[in-house]
């Protein structure tokens, strides 16, 4: 994966943030499309945003264990018919 990319979630993820206004949730979806903006492989970090709603997220490496690229989303979305 590379910068621009466009890449899915395998499965939905819940992540909690926390700020001056308190913690709140944001749930990552499969079949949202996200692009990432930023890469970071030293640290296995780096940023994404959601290109249905708009926001841009921090991605740890736990988030990048559950991307999959646009041709590997297909066949999952294609073994679900089969």
């Amino acid at each position: 994966m590379k910068v621009g990319d466009i890449v899915y979630f395998k499965s939905t993820y819940t992540a909690r943030y926390g700020g001056q206004g308190g913690t709140y949730e944001y749930q990552f979806c499969p079949g949202d499309r996200y692009r990432i903006d930023k890469i970071n492989n030293l640290y296995k970090t780096g940023n994404i945003t959601n290109l249905e709603d708009g926001t841009s997220h921090f991605a740890h490496s736990e988030i990048w264990e559950r991307i999959s690229t646009v041709d590997e989303w297909r066949e999952i979305q294609l073994n679900k018919i089969l």
